[in-house]
């Protein structure tokens, strides 16, 4: 085989690697942590999370101030009602791991 067509190959079968890689691991779940914090430490008491996915429509519901979740890759809102307060957080899963903060100030 010519050198040529050596480096040929080698070129196409990384090309398809990368872009078969890239697909791939765009699929892969994610994990995401959801923590409401008053000044920066976690509430300890009972608020309302709402998390919308905007690709899926999908919806989830907890009321722990702190919890994970596994979601799809996508393009998400995370709404925390807290103390009578609405807050909003857009999010996207591009990767395996999260970390979905949000502020609840003025209790």
């Amino acid at each position: 085989m010519s050198a040529r067509k050596l480096i040929r190959n080698a070129v196409t079968t990384f090309v398809t690697t990368l872009i078969l890689s890239s697909h791939y691991a765009y699929a892969v779940n994610g994990e995401v942590l959801f923590s409401a914090v008053d000044n920066g430490k976690a509430i300890l008491r009972e608020v309302k999370w709402e998390i919308v996915g905007l690709d899926s429509h999908s919806l989830q519901h907890d009321k722990r101030h702190t919890f994970t979740a596994e979601l799809p890759p996508g393009k998400y809102i995370a709404k925390l009602t807290c103390d009578g307060r609405n807050y909003e957080r857009p999010f996207d899963i591009v990767t395996p791991f999260h970390n979905v903060v949000i502020e609840c100030a003025g209790h």
